[in-house]
């Protein structure tokens, strides 16, 4: 799981220094500097988190997308790109990896889709074969 964990965060961060070196807003205020941030590591988790063999970090993978999905619908749109745009004051979308490459919004849903779906078979996979009896450091009831 570290070196999965090492590359989604040194994606977003890379991600969030080009954001942050074209938008001044990102580099004068530390409070959207902390919201763009953020909003990075969660994309580049959504986006990437299929590479992590965690049980709990794939469950969570998983869980993004669709929470992601309720929110843009609940809220017609993306909160945390509500409250940058309200703080500086401009229209500006969020520029996230898929954006930054030029890869268009469909390829990208396509992607996670195809993601998500690895990440259930490979929590499948850690639940069939899993070794049977207690966790480490349990004792049995007898």
């Amino acid at each position: 799981m570290r070196g999965g964990l090492t590359l989604i965060i040194t994606i977003a961060i890379i991600t969030f220094i080009i954001e942050a070196i074209s938008k001044a807003c990102i580099r004068d205020n530390l409070e959207v500097a902390t919201l763009s941030l953020f909003h990075h590591l969660i994309y580049t988790y959504a986006l990437l988190g299929w590479l992590l063999d965690d049980f709990a970090a794939l469950v969570i993978y998983i869980s993004i997308p669709a929470l992601a999905l309720l929110h843009w619908n609940t809220t017609a749109g993306c909160i945390v790109s509500d409250v940058v745009g309200s703080i500086c004051g401009n229209g500006d979308e969020f520029k996230h990896l898929g954006r930054q490459l030029g890869v268009h919004h469909t390829v990208i849903c396509i992607l996670v889709g195809l993601g998500v779906l690895y990440a259930i078979y490979k929590l499948y996979r850690i639940l069939r074969y899993r070794p049977r009896g207690p966790a480490p450091g349990l004792i049995p009831c007898r």
